[in-house]
Formats: structure tokens, C-alpha cells, sequence
């Protein structure tokens, strides 16, 4: 955005929360005002000497007015016509500087107390200081920035770590650190500008179905686990119902002498509760979770009082003691083909046709009511015929 910058057009700017504006002035080449919605405007400038742009902070309004960023953006600009860099001389400022040094100062100037640290700081010490740690932040390309996210796209079948999604935040956490390093002064450029997400674009197919010898290795996996996420996984696996469902569900949502499973319409997205009878090695999971004081949830972590989180790192536990389970019997055999927790979901209702049970039925195990003139007036539920099919199911994926 260029315009002739003003005082008053300075103090009036007012991005919306979460908004980030950057205005070029018109009188200075390179002297830009980035403002944000948490009401902070910096002064920076861009310039280019020998042919190398970057980018320095100047100030921050209104500690530095229109004309003081005005001043020293023009000598700036004037030294970088005589091939002169004006920080360079003034501050001394170390190009040699590592991006492991760009990393510690970023986590300890911004990152800390950040929700996420954790999460960032296992993200970035796993997949960008052993391959940059030594790197001076001045080598560091968009060319290694794409070098980068294609070596952290593919997961590793061993450790579970790296994937489309480690990557694509990888780029978002990695990318941060330079705009912060920007603010400060402390780096020139951002090697991820005009970098594009990992797998943008990419729709990958949702039409995996699990062979049975598959389901029964994530089944025996998901036993090896143990509490919380082992029992919610195969409870999964006997129900067919979605994860939000099961690892949300409530004990108040648990009818014991029916032995089933009524989760709420409010819940459920429908106009009515759905129904989930139970098969007898369902309920006899349900039957040996802990019984919590603190809350209702049946899978949890704080003794009842949430449900129970970290489904993505429970699903890496799962793919390595599925892959374990795999190579007991064969070292050589071939990594899991790539699956997601709703695949189960899928093969549940695969299987259920596989096995004869009638597609009314079938649709409602999995709660997919009837449409058109057939679900508004058909209304019997098939609760016996629906607890059969699961019963049949349990029994095949027990062997």
C-alpha cells in the first residue's frame, strides 16, 4: 500500500484485531510503516546494497515521529546508493550471526509464555536446528527454505515424526522466527516470503479402507497403549462412530441395563439422539474404564473434568506400535500404508455390507439417518437388527 504518509494519517491508523497493514511513504524510497491490530506501528526501511535487500527496524510510533523516521531512513537510503550499509556502521552488526542465536533470542524474546511454546520449541529443535543450528542466517535461501519442508514432509514410519502437517507448520513456526528476527533488526530478509505451504492444493484421498488383517494389527496395537487413548481406539474400531463422538462421550450418555450408548441430538448435530448399542466386548471396555470424581468424561486425563486431548499425538503412538506389531513377524515387511483414525469409521460400514447386513442398517450403525421420503416415514430405528450387525462385527475383527 504507497501513500504520502502524514502525521495525522499516522496517528489515525487503526488496523482491525488480528489485521496487519504495511504503507510505503511517498517521499522516502524504502521507508514503509507496518501497523497491526494490537495497536503497535514500526518504522522500518528496505534497501538493497551490492545487490543483497534487506530490511531494518527503525523505531516504533510514536517514540519515533513521521519526520525522526523520515531523517534517518533518507541517510539510510543515501548510503545505500554508495554501496554503504548505514547499520553496518552505526551498530556493528554481526552478519555472521547463527540461527541457532536467531533461535535462542526468539524464544526468549517472544516465544516465551506463548500457549504453544512447548509445541514450538519440540517442533523447531526436531526438524530445523539439526539441519540449520550452524547455518549463518545470512546463507539461509528460499531455495533451503523449500529444502526444508520437502525433508520434513514425509513421515517417518519409524519414529512417527515429520508429515504434511509437521511441515506446514514448520514453515509457519520457522517463518515467525525471521519476521521476529525482522522486527528486532536482527535479520535482513525472510527466506519463507513466497514460500507456499506445504501440500497446498493437495486433497488427498479419502477412500481408505482398511483390510482386515490391517483393522486387527491396529486393534492388538491399540490394546499395547493402554489408558486413555487404547480403549477409545478400539471402541472406534467395534462402533464405527466418529473420534469426537467416542472421545467425548460421557458416562450420563451410558444406559447399563440396555447396554447402549445414547449420545445427545445437540451433540450429534441431529434432530434426534443416536442410539450406538453396544456389543458385549464394547460395553465390556466401557464396563473397566476408571470411574472419575472430578467429571463425567469417559476418556480423560484430569480425572473426568475434560475430555481427553492430544489425539494427534496418540495416533503417532499408535502408527509405531502398529508398525512394531508388523515387523515382529516380518523385520523386512513394508511400513503401514498411510491411514487417518476416520478410515475406521469407513471400513466399519465396508465391512458391515461384507458381512450381509442390510444397507438401512448399516447406514444407521454409523448414524446416517434415511432421506428423502423413506426417512420421513420410516421411522423404526432397527435397534435389534443394528446390535446384531455390531455383535457380528466384534466377532470378526476378535477372529
Amino acid at each position: 500500500m504507497k501513500a504520502k504518509l502524514t502525521d495525522t494519517a499516522v496517528k489515525k491508523l487503526s488496523p482491525k484485531p488480528g489485521e496487519r497493514i504495511d504503507i510505503s511513504d511517498g517521499m522516502v524510497p524504502g521507508l514503509i510503516l507496518r501497523a497491526s491490530g494490537k495497536e503497535r506501528k514500526a518504522w522500518s526501511m528496505i534497501y538493497r546494497v551490492h545487490g543483497r535487500q534487506r530490511r531494518k527496524t527503525l523505531g516504533y510510533y510514536p517514540n519515533m515521529k513521521l519526520a525522526d523516521a523520515r531523517a534517518e531512513a533518507s541517510q539510510i537510503y543515501s548510503k545505500a546508493r554508495m554501496g554503504i550499509d548505514h547499520f553496518a556502521l552505526k551498530d556493528g552488526f554481526n552478519h555472521e550471526i547463527k540461527f541457532s542465536d536467531l533461535y535462542d533470542k526468539f524464544m526468549d524474546g517472544h516465544a516465551s509464555g506463548l500457549k504453544k511454546e512447548k509445541y514450538i520449541k519440540g517442533l523447531l529443535e526436531v526438524h530445523v536446528l539439526p539441519r540449520w543450528k550452524d547455518l549463518p542466517i545470512q546463507d539461509i535461501t528460499r531455495i533451503k527454505a523449500r529444502a526444508l519442508l520437502k525433508a520434513v514432509e514425509p513421515k517417518d514410519p519409524e519414529t512417527g515424526r515429520g508429515g504434511l502437517h509437521a511441515a506446514r507448520d514448520v514453515r509457519k513456526w520457522a517463518a515467525r522466527v525471521f519476521t521476529w528476527g525482522i522486527d528486532e533488526g536482527i535479520v535482513d530478509l525472510n527466506p519463507f516470503d513466497r514460500v507456499s505451504a506445504p501440500g497446498k492444493g493437495k486433497v488427498f484421498p479419502r477412500d481408505r479402507v482398511l483390510k482386515m488383517d490391517e483393522i486387527r494389527t491396529v486393534w492388538a496395537a491399540a490394546g499395547n497403549i493402554g489408558d486413555p487413548f487404547g480403549p477409545m481406539y478400539q471402541l472406534l474400531i467395534l462402533t464405527g462412530q466418529r473420534l469426537r463422538e467416542i472421545g467425548h462421550a460421557q458416562r450420563s450418555w451410558l444406559d447399563e441395563d440396555r447396554k447402549e450408548l445414547i449420545i445427545p441430538a445437540s451433540f450429534y448435530k441431529m434432530t434426534r439422539p443416536h442410539v450406538v448399542p453396544l456389543s458385549e466386548k464394547a460395553f465390556e471396555i466401557i464396563q473397566k474404564l476408571p470411574r472419575w470424581n472430578a467429571g463425567d468424561f469417559l476418556f480423560s486425563s484430569t480425572g473426568g473434568k475434560t475430555p481427553v486431548s492430544g489425539f494427534s499425538r496418540s495416533r503417532e503412538i499408535l502408527g509405531r506400535d502398529v508398525l512394531k506389531l508388523i515387523r515382529e513377524n516380518d523385520p523386512d515387511a513394508d511400513p503401514f500404508p498411510r491411514w487417518i483414525v476416520h478410515d475406521i469409521r469407513r471400513t466399519v460400514r465396508t465391512e458391515l455390507s461384507r458381512l450381509g447386513v442390510d444397507r438401512d442398517t448399516a447406514e444407521l450403525v454409523i448414524g446416517h439417518a434415511p432421506k428423502g421420503v423413506h426417512g420421513t416415514y420410516d421411522r423404526y430405528d432397527r435397534i435389534k437388527e443394528r446390535r446384531q450387525a455390531l455383535e457380528l462385527w466384534a466377532k470378526e475383527v476378535l477372529g
